[in-house]
């Protein structure tokens, strides 16, 4: 049997999966803990809560042989889906000081399920490795190119299992996948990605999940002259940058919460602060979709997926509306209607020039595909 591990920023999910009579891998049991509902003591031992369900189910965890993380990481070395051994942990160490928000919650977590499961085989399921199609003149950063070597400096991009799963749900909406494709995944972070026959050519994402959109307390893109401004002015140490610009900036640092919901119920109170965080938010998501319309040369299909993409009909109308000028038409009744619609739907109008696709993507599956095709 395997189990799947997909440690976010602040949240826990987990399945299981076993050969159905086929010989073919399914997910059966999936539990997902969020930081935020839950007591920290009781979101730490998620993992044993989750074990001790299986349990209850009959499912003892020795029988559990093989454990695939979502791996969030910088460097080549992750662009790989790899055994988790000693080298491996030993890299993963030295990420989490480029990336710490992911890589210090995955690392302590790989740590907790080794405890309790010691004879199974650990694979790092890399989440960038959809991200190494990116041409090299779009993923260097124009720095000198003896620094971007040594220091393993450059585009990698993120969130590859979801844009995956994102692309396989709207091949199967769409019976085949058109050739120009933009995947906006939309949670408590966020990208925007152009695909092109299936692969990814350019994603807001950079080194690490920081750069691109305004995410939920993530900054997102910003002039590195006002970072250093910032820590000369506020005598900051790279370690207290780092944790303001992923903790304290994005939409709580405009609007004063990291939810989209509080916000809009904020604006709807009269709230400035929540209407301009909002505002910036959709813009700077309508900003990445015309940078990759410019890289596709167009786009046949816009696919939105993740948390907010799914639950807010208001965020959807907010970021596509303006775009009704260049052709891409949401059909207001359509985004409307599917507010609590859990199907995966075109919300586009019969006259758009471009497919508005909304798919509820299942990460799961891309780890256990990714698996396979690596194995």
């Amino acid at each position: 049997m395997i189990l799947l591990a997909n440690i976010g920023s602040a949240s826990k999910k987990y399945a299981l999966a076993e050969k159905d009579d086929a010989g073919v891998f399914r997910v059966r049991t999936v539990a997902h803990y969020e930081a935020s509902e839950l007591p920290a003591q009781e979101y730490d031992r998620a993992h044993h809560v989750f074990i001790e369900s299986l349990e209850k189910e009959g499912v003892h965890a020795a029988s559990i042989d093989t454990v695939l993380m979502r791996i969030v990481a910088s460097g080549r070395y992750f662009q790989t889906h790899r055994v988790i051994d000693d080298e491996y942990i030993m890299k993963l160490t030295e990420a989490e000081r480029v990336a710490p928000l992911h890589v210090h919650a995955q690392h302590e977590e790989l740590t907790r399920l080794q405890s309790i499961l010691p004879d199974a085989e650990f694979i790092g399921i890399s989440d960038t490795a959809f991200h190494a199609t990116i041409p090299e003149y779009i993923a260097r950063y124009a720095i000198p190119r003896s620094d971007a070597e040594t220091y393993d400096i450059r585009k990698f991009g993120y969130h590859g299992l979801a844009i995956s799963s994102a692309l396989s749900r709207g091949t199967l909406l769409c019976g085949t996948l058109p050739s120009r494709v933009i995947v906006c995944h939309l949670g408590g972070g966020g990208s925007v990605t152009a695909v092109r026959d299936g692969t990814s050519v350019d994603t807001s994402m950079g080194t690490t999940p920081l750069d691109g959109l305004i995410m939920a307390t993530r900054v997102g893109a910003i002039d590195p002259g006002a970072v250093l401004a910032l820590m000369e002015a506020k005598g900051m140490t790279p370690a207290s940058m780092r944790s303001y610009l992923n903790t304290e900036s994005g939409l709580k640092g405009i609007g004063g919460s990291d939810d989209i919901r509080t916000l809009i119920t904020l604006e709807e109170n009269g709230s400035l602060e929540a209407k301009e965080a909002l505002d910036a938010y959709a813009y700077r998501v309508r900003h990445y979709i015309g940078g990759a319309l410019a890289t596709l040369g167009g786009a046949d299909l816009i696919i939105f997926s993740g948390t907010v993409s799914e639950r807010s009909t208001i965020m959807r109308e907010r970021i596509l509306s303006p775009l009704a000028g260049i052709g891409i038409e949401l059909d207001t009744e359509k985004n409307t209607a599917h507010a609590d619609n859990q199907n995966d739907t075109l919300l586009n109008t019969a006259t758009s020039k471009t497919k508005i696709a909304i798919v509820h993507i299942n990460e799961y599956e891309a780890m256990l595909d990714a698996w396979q095709s690596h194995a």
